[in-house]
């Protein structure tokens, strides 16, 4: 909270592991889930998400990034989205995470 007040950062992810016990394997998790997005990486991880972030139909690869987008159709979207101050926060928050400041 003390970082929040002092302007250092616009978002954060408060998460902790959390010990699960169980006998199913990553795969059958993967298998289990009714997510509609998710992701079984070599048996390491499992992802679930709200959004996508790939789509792969007809033949056709289409990708949807989660941060920093706009419908490009949209009058001045380049002004509009530069100048968006959640698209900044969001911005800086993504690139202080990467180390990129």
């Amino acid at each position: 909270m003390e970082n929040i007040r002092h302007g250092n950062t616009y978002l954060l992810n408060l998460t902790f592991p959390s010990r699960i016990v169980t006998e199913l394997t990553l795969e059958d998790i993967f298998k289990f889930s009714v997510a509609k997005y998710k992701l079984l990486y070599y048996n390491n991880f499992v992802v679930f998400s709200p959004e996508i972030f790939v789509r792969i139909k007809d033949g056709k690869i289409s990708s949807f990034p989660m941060k920093g987008t706009i419908d490009a159709s949209i009058p001045y979207a380049n002004e509009v989205i530069l100048n968006d101050e959640k698209e900044i926060a969001e911005h800086n928050t993504m690139l202080t995470l990467s180390g990129m400041t």
